[in-house]
């Protein structure tokens, strides 16, 4: 950020000490240097002559004094102080370096801190004078970070009842969204939720992310039977956000902000004549907890939600893949209502697929079920009723799209031993479920997840690591090979550059799946024996540079490398290692041919 190119004086010219500011308001995030052109009027060499202070929204403040001969230097090549000492001030970025007048530069680093949160001011001061010298700003430049909080995401489910509130949720995001995602924000902001019809807003709602959280909730009133559209504004922190906000419509899979709210219908609830609630992050191949279908029509007298079903039913239910937003090739979540039954996919935007599930209404039209989902991704949970018997008209309804998140990485297909400590060898890794089965979605997301393979520990030679005289953990290398197909990725490079035995570990790359905050790990089973590539043999001879014929050696020095020709540390004399060394013999290797 840069403020204008013509000199802003924050000095008087006349008179003993002067001490005015200027406050440069900022408001920027992951802030780690700040260029200023500052100069002076006259100047004596040692004299403090102000400061500049730069402000965090945390209530850190850092201060660095503007000093004569130091930092600043008058801006014209006179009889007053013309030096500077400071490494991190460049001279005459502007105007001569022989004669004349001229700007200088400083790169004022700030504290670590200050990386991870708002730079929400710099404060200019002079304390100096006409004797001493009086400091001027001519520009100033902020490296920091691009963005900050971009936007926020309005998340639901694109329907609701006219009896309870439709649940929101509010996602801070530093990056454009991506088919209902984005790279979150944790600074943290405040604003309001508005719904508006045709004729205006009919609701608000305050919410408050907090610094560390990306998200929060917020439910949304309307006892009208009305198609409302949502948006969000009133940011107060940070102040430089602009009036920017975008929503997501789970069901429909579509950026849309409209929300219909009916008499009648189905919501999804965390507990019996609850809310509308969201359904949390799961892991592949886990049943849920107890969720409640609640199917309630609005009573005309009281607004309450009155029950719309009681009793065993049967209900149409469907699952939506939302990212990625084609399903893989089989049906993969069951909906348990007392009975675990598998239900339709659909691609993303298109629901049109169903299966009858049989649940159970209470009284008050609640309906307890659980769901598992074999696979990984953002998803939907879609359920229908239509109108037959007493039910007039159908009941509809969507949870929200919720994250099915892989539960573990397996390994298999690892190349058997001995592997050349160093050289390449293979293994093949599969995402999978708690049961062990393959996700086959996994790495078909639109930015596409993987793993990252590293050392998981050490086997063989045990005791503590020590790269000079062993044992020494050495180092995996190598990677996953895109793309993922069926949740199985290949590594082809992998390579280990000690001999012994080791176990490989894989962790989820992006550490967060689908930004959800869940991770996955795996294990491998013991890899190895990896030994040496082969052996270099240095001869001391016995007559100082040469050896007569038939006279013994003074020495034989071997050496275990690996293929790159690093020593293999662990190719020694290692107590409880039987794989860190075996007898060498010596030959010939003329005679030998």
């Amino acid at each position: 950020v840069v403020w204008g190119t013509s000199i802003s004086v924050f000095s008087t010219t006349s008179g003993t000490v002067y001490s005015n500011t200027v406050t440069l308001n900022t408001n920027l995030y992951g802030a780690t240097k700040v260029y200023t052109l500052i100069n002076t009027a006259w100047g004596t060499a040692g004299r403090t002559v102000g400061s500049v202070t730069f402000k965090a929204t945390n209530g850190d403040s850092y201060t660095v004094n503007l000093v004569e001969g130091v930092n600043v230097r008058d801006h014209y090549l006179g009889s007053f102080v013309n030096t500077v000492s400071a490494g991190y001030v460049t001279k005459n970025v502007i105007g001569l370096s022989g004669s004349g007048a001229h700007l200088d530069m400083q790169a004022f680093a700030l504290p670590s801190s200050f990386a991870n949160e708002i730079l929400s001011s710099i404060v200019f001061t002079t304390t100096g004078s006409d004797a001493t010298g009086l400091p001027f700003l001519a520009g100033a430049t902020v490296n920091a970070l691009s963005y900050g909080i971009d936007h926020v995401r309005l998340d639901h489910t694109g329907s609701g009842l006219t009896c309870t509130p439709s649940t929101v949720t509010v996602t801070a995001c530093q990056s454009a969204d991506s088919n209902g995602t984005c790279t979150v924000s944790t600074l943290g902001i405040s604003g309001t939720v508005y719904a508006a019809n045709a004729t205006g807003t009919v609701a608000t709602k305050a919410f408050t992310i907090p610094a560390g959280s990306s998200s929060t909730t917020v439910t949304i009133a309307d006892t009208t039977a009305e198609t409302v559209t949502f948006s969000a504004g009133g940011y107060t922190l940070p102040a430089s956000t602009s009036a920017l906000y975008s929503c997501w419509n789970s069901a429909s899979g579509s950026a849309s902000c409209s929300h219909v709210y009916s008499a009648a219908g189905f919501i999804f609830s965390s507990a019996a004549n609850g809310v509308e609630a969201p359904i949390a992050t799961q892991v592949a191949g886990t049943s849920s907890g107890t969720y409640y279908l609640r199917a309630v029509k609005t009573n005309t007298t009281t607004k309450a939600c009155d029950a719309a079903l009681v009793g065993s039913n049967t209900v149409d239910f469907a699952y939506e893949c939302n990212n990625p937003s084609s399903c893989s090739a089989t049906n993969l979540m069951a909906v348990n209502g007392g009975v675990a039954t598998v239900v339709a996919r659909n691609n993303n935007g298109a629901v049109s697929s169903y299966s009858s599930v049989g649940v159970v209404f209470d009284a008050n039209g609640n309906a307890p079920l659980s769901l598992n989902f074999a696979d990984v991704g953002l998803v939907t949970l879609d359920a229908r009723k239509l109108a037959s018997g007493a039910l007039l008209s159908p009941l509809t309804g969507a949870s929200n799209a919720f994250v099915v998140a892989p539960a573990a990485f397996a390994f298999s297909a690892i190349t058997g031993s001995p592997i050349q400590a160093g050289a390449n060898f293979s293994a093949k890794l599969t995402a999978v479920t708690s049961t062990g089965a393959a996700t086959p979605n996994f790495g078909a997301e639109s930015v596409p997840e993987s793993a990252t393979l590293s050392l998981g520990s050490r086997v063989a030679p045990a005791g503590t690591n020590d790269c000079t005289n062993g044992p020494c953990d050495g180092v995996v290398a190598g990677s996953v090979s895109l793309p993922w197909v069926s949740g199985v990725a290949t590594a082809s490079n992998l390579s280990y550059s000690e001999v012994g035995q080791i176990t490989l570990s894989a962790t989820l790359a992006s550490g967060s799946y689908l930004g959800s905050g869940k991770s996955a790990t795996g294990i491998s089973a013991t890899v190895g024996d990896f030994v040496p590539a082969y052996f270099d043999t240095a001869v001391t001879p016995a007559c100082a540079s040469f050896t007569y014929s038939g006279q013994p050696f003074s020495q034989v020095l071997v050496t275990a490398k690996n293929v790159s020709g690093a020593t293999t540390l662990n190719y020694s004399n290692l107590a409880a290692c039987t794989v860190c060394s075996k007898s060498v013999t010596l030959f010939d290797p003329a005679a030998a041919a």
